[in-house]
């Protein structure tokens, strides 16, 4: 070895599998337990992407004008009244429904089968998980792509991978019910 030089060693591969696998379950600690001690709605953006999914699994296709209110689902009167209070009346309405359909008719699947074994609130917090797992896909394909990349050095996988599953916005976004998990 040169003076100065870093040389890089071979990990073995388990010890890269490894490091992926703790940073996807430090992505899923902390989504998990985002989505289940967020009250009902109160995501950013949740109420809109419930309520598209809601009418997708209801066989509607709303509009971004579609109001929420038509969706029968927990704590949005809550939402609504707090919105109502501090004026933004313009968040009544599904202003995501120009976005494409797949995520929230996923989501919306998912919420209404749960939601007939458990009702409203399994029905959002089985959405909300869907979402957890689709954000891990994410964190577990950030180190495979990073293990192709570059195969000779895979400690970098390992830290693409901890770098996505700890950015405090991936876990957050991911543990409720939130289209942009998948972008």
């Amino acid at each position: 070895m040169s003076k100065g030089r870093i040389t890089s060693r071979r990990w073995p591969a388990t010890i890269s599998h490894h490091g992926i696998a703790a940073a996807a379950a430090a992505y899923l600690l902390l989504a998990l337990t985002w989505s289940m001690v967020t009250p009902a709605q109160w995501g950013t953006d949740e109420s809109s992407n419930v309520a598209y999914g809601y009418h997708l699994a209801h066989g509607r296709w709303p509009t971004i004008d579609h109001p929420k209110a038509d969706a029968d689902l927990p704590g949005l009167d809550e939402r609504l009244a707090r919105d109502a209070r501090l004026g933004a009346t313009w968040r009544r309405d599904i202003w995501t429904a120009h976005q494409p359909p797949l995520y929230y008719a996923l989501a919306g699947a998912v919420f209404r089968a749960v939601n007939a074994v458990s009702g409203p609130a399994g029905g959002l917090l089985g959405a909300r998980v869907l979402t957890v797992i689709l954000g891990l896909g994410g964190v577990l394909a950030t180190g495979w792509l990073a293990l192709v990349m570059v195969p000779a050095r895979p400690h970098i996988a390992v830290l693409a991978s901890g770098i996505v599953a700890l950015t405090p916005t991936i876990p957050h976004y991911g543990g409720q019910v939130y289209a942009d998990v998948l972008v």
